[in-house]
């Protein structure tokens, strides 16, 4: 009996993360069916034909894994495929938390349907698909956290003007500089304003005349 497993997500984008669990997730199932859910409420930076595409350059078209989006409740299309499992990857102990909910949650609905939780490489531990765009929306180099042609498809997204938006760092907020892909930059300074002999900050001279010493008072 063929025994599979369905890998679930959004996969917006694939991380070289993904493919770890993917590869990993082989030696354990003889086919694993990529799932991702198609979710109309959700806001996504690729489209599900651009994730789904970039899964498939990814793994190099591997006959043992299956690319497909569903809708519904996850145990019900892993019923309908005829898998006997859920992959899962687990990263820290927040992860776990959700995780832990979900596959209790999945085991009431059907209890055919079996959870598998592999943990994280230690190379991808602190990778997530959401860490790394925000990363490349503000120029950051993520090459070798995902797969070549996902990063040059992140590039093109966020390739912006000259005038694009720049993100604070810490040396930014000590000397001013912005961190923006193009480079380093500093604002430009505006010269100090001089006080005039009238600033309340600076005694005019004729109130200078009425000020004593503090020796000379009394």
């Amino acid at each position: 009996m063929e025994h599979i497993a369905i890998y679930p997500g959004s996969f917006d984008p694939v991380t070289n993360g993904h493919l770890d669990l993917i590869h990993r997730g082989l030696k354990i199932f003889d086919r694993i069916i990529v799932a991702i859910l198609k979710n109309p409420k959700k806001q996504f930076l690729f489209s599900l034909d651009e994730r789904m595409e970039m899964l498939r350059v990814s793994l190099n078209g591997s006959p043992l894994v299956e690319i497909d989006s569903f809708d519904g409740l996850l145990v019900d299309y892993a019923a309908q495929r005829g898998a006997s499992a859920v992959l899962r990857g687990l990263r820290a102990l927040s992860d776990f938390e959700y995780e832990f909910q979900m596959a209790l949650m999945n085991r009431r609905l059907n209890r055919e349907i079996q959870t598998v939780f592999l943990m994280t490489g230690m190379r991808w531990i602190y990778t997530s698909s959401s860490i790394i765009k925000e990363a490349a929306q503000f120029g950051g180099d993520v090459k070798g956290m995902v797969p070549a042609g996902v990063n040059e498809r992140l590039i093109a997204k966020f390739s912006r003007p000259v005038d694009r938006r720049c993100a604070w760092t810490v040396s930014g907020w000590i000397f001013g500089n912005f961190r923006c892909s193009a480079g380093w930059w500093r604002p430009k300074v505006f010269p100090r304003r001089q006080h005039s002999s009238t600033s309340p900050s600076r005694p005019s001279a004729a109130m200078s005349r009425t000020l004593k010493p503090i020796s000379d008072v009394g």
